[in-house]
């Protein structure tokens, strides 16, 4: 099913929804759809836990932009070279959930990642989508960051739009570019973030393909990374769908769809110079050329 935001324009950006850990069902709630409100783009959820594979490849063949969406679970420490996951009880407390882990959500996304890295889609992930991908290009993460980054039972409301703790844009990138972040926020230095995770990203953990755009205030672990040479290739554990009264964060969605749009845009050109080669200016169809030849 599409949710267009404005009638039924293109780009189209897929929404990666993550696993309820108690149910094992869908987990994509209306903040990740209304980050988008106002922007010209056709939204397009994806269950993780009933889309098969030929199904995904035809999204994706037609796709100018993907979300990889936040969620309560975590990556399995196997996927990321831990062989043995920490005490659960140490993470969630007395009662861990069911569904600590969900392969089949990280299968995708790890999935959708290396497709979007391949094809130059624009892609953004953020809190369990950014662990993921950084887990895609061969990083790390830590198992738990304990209280330092609020609870894993921080799903309500207020928690979501609370700024939690800082982080620090930089200002530049490798090579002394001036980072995806400045240019979206355009500024850098300490700003409030509201990072809801207990799994993180810590700097030495970071996959090396991957550059710093922005660090929690701890200094230890990344709050948002890109990829240089990828159009659009954002790594953020802050929740930018949160705390959309502040311009800054629904910049981050204007920008995706920006990066979409050009993709749609660049699409149609690459479809138009193909139609021109195999339709000669003076009339011929392809068809035409093919039944004369015989």
């Amino acid at each position: 099913m599409e949710y267009s935001c404005h009638g039924t324009t293109k780009p189209k950006i897929l929404i990666l929804g993550s696993v309820d850990q108690n149910t094992g069902k869908l987990r994509l709630k209306p903040r990740w759809f209304e980050a988008f409100n106002g922007l010209d783009v056709d939204l397009v959820p994806i269950d993780p836990t009933k889309i098969k594979r030929a199904e995904l490849l035809d999204l994706l063949h037609s796709a100018n932009g993907i979300l990889l969406a936040g969620g309560d679970i975590n990556v399995h420490p196997s996927y990321y070279g831990d062989d043995d996951p920490i005490n659960q009880h140490y993470v969630w407390g007395q009662n861990p959930p069911k569904n600590c882990y969900a392969r089949d959500r990280t299968d995708i996304a790890l999935y959708m990642t290396n497709y979007a890295i391949e094809h130059k889609i624009p892609i953004l992930g953020i809190c369990l989508g950014a662990q993921e991908m950084n887990v895609a290009m061969g990083g790390k993460l830590l198992q738990t960051l304990g209280r330092r980054h609020v609870t894993p039972f921080a799903d309500t409301d207020n928690l979501w739009d609370a700024q939690h703790h800082g982080m620090d844009v930089s200002m530049t990138i490798g090579g002394g570019k001036i980072g995806m972040m400045r240019q979206i926020f355009g500024r850098s230095g300490m700003m409030g973030c509201n990072s809801v995770h207990d799994q993180g990203i810590p700097v030495s953990g970071l996959a090396p393909p991957l550059q710093i755009e922005a660090i929690a205030d701890d200094g230890e672990v990344v709050e948002v990374a890109s990829l240089p040479g990828h159009p659009f290739f954002l790594v953020a554990q802050t929740h930018f769908e949160g705390l959309q009264n502040l311009p800054e964060n629904k910049k981050v969605f204007e920008a995706l769809v920006k990066a979409a749009q050009q993709h749609r845009q660049r699409e149609v050109l690459e479809q138009s110079m193909l139609q021109r080669l195999i339709t000669p200016s003076y009339g011929l169809t392809l068809e035409k050329m093919v039944m004369a030849a015989e």
